[in-house]
């Protein structure tokens, strides 16, 4: 696939609605926004979600929707970011749907760029590269490829489940026909927008992904990957679980992928228990992740993960009660290599 060729093709106009769940966001949102309104693809339902906002950010939303036609705003109770994300999806009329964080930005050209590859490839969804950038102003790519991917349902899931495929709903450009009876789980708070491309991708016959990075999350320092842990994160653990029972129910080859999706998520979720001392306050979470990986196998982890991973592994599963010095150790050596 030539992207520069799928940009100057005269394809048939779709609308692509994008929808911004907005919570407090009003530091952020006119920044926003702005990268937003000024896509060089100009066919946009950009409908912004006000979830109960009360620092100016509804004020914000009901000012740009009166200057220009394109804004849709929907104002409701605080009910979390899956409810906002539903309540847009349920108001979108375009073809094809995409999504931006309300703090973040994107490139000019970024719908340009995604909608033109899912026409000429007749792809369900078309994922973009993220460039992670700090309040400072520096900038990482989350992921390098250096050419176009096009892949089947059976090798998405793949990619998705060990960590070759980025796993937010922002990055990515989905044809509303498999998103039909595809909602986000209101009942969690992490990990759901993973679950959701999961479920996406369940309905796709072809993925495309660019090389290109174009969307750009803007890392705060008070995001939900620096707060304390607290129950809500092994929300990420369940979904996990229900994936795999997905997986291994339509799709056994994928197996192993699932597996070692799950081991990743609890060896995630064990290493932040330990590194915050929170052993004792989340006992009850952190034994159901035990016994979980009682029915793993190494042989998923060791296709798919790090050495360190298979390490990590092995001690958790067969000599947890030397896990806290394991990570002490770990930590030592970190620091020893960063002086």
């Amino acid at each position: 696939i030539d992207i520069q060729v799928a940009k100057g093709l005269k394809i048939k106009i779709n609308r692509i609605s994008v929808i911004i769940p907005i919570y407090n966001a009003s530091k952020y949102l006119r920044e926003c926004l702005e990268t937003v309104l000024s896509q060089t693809y100009s066919d946009l339902e950009v409908i912004l979600v006000d979830d109960g906002s009360n620092d100016g950010s509804s004020e914000i939303c009901d000012e740009i929707e009166a200057i220009d036609q394109r804004i849709k705003v929907i104002h409701q109770i605080n009910a979390g970011p899956s409810a906002a994300r539903n309540a847009g999806l349920k108001a979108a009329t375009g073809t094809y749907i995409g999504f931006v964080d309300a703090d973040d930005m994107v490139e000019t050209d970024m719908y340009e760029m995604l909608i033109s590859t899912a026409i000429v490839s007749n792809a369900d969804i078309v994922s973009s590269g993220v460039r992670i950038r700090s309040l400072d102003g520096q900038e990482v790519r989350e992921s390098i490829i250096k050419h176009v991917q096009k892949m089947n349902r059976e090798k998405a899931l793949e990619a998705l489940l060990t960590s070759r495929l980025n796993v937010a709903v922002y990055s990515k450009l989905f044809e509303k026909d498999i998103l039909t009876e595809i909602m986000f789980r209101e009942d969690k708070l992490y990990a759901e927008d993973k679950f959701f491309v999961f479920q996406a991708i369940l309905k796709a016959d072809n993925i495309i992904v660019i090389p290109e990075s174009k969307y750009i999350y803007i890392k705060h320092d008070a995001s939900a990957t620096t707060s304390v842990i607290s129950k809500k994160n092994f929300d990420a653990f369940e979904l996990a679980v229900e994936t795999k029972r997905q997986i291994s129910k339509y799709y056994k080859k994928l197996i192993p992928a699932a597996e070692y999706n799950l081991i990743y998520t609890i060896e995630l979720l064990m290493r932040r228990l330990e590194n915050e001392k929170m052993n004792k306050k989340l006992a009850v979470e952190k034994m159901q992740c035990l016994r979980a990986l009682k029915s793993t196998h190494i042989a998923a982890v060791w296709r798919f993960g790090s050495f360190k991973e298979v390490i990590e592994y092995c001690v958790l599963k067969y000599m947890y009660p030397l896990y806290g010095l394991y990570r002490t150790i770990i930590y030592q050596l970190k620091r020893r290599f960063i002086q």
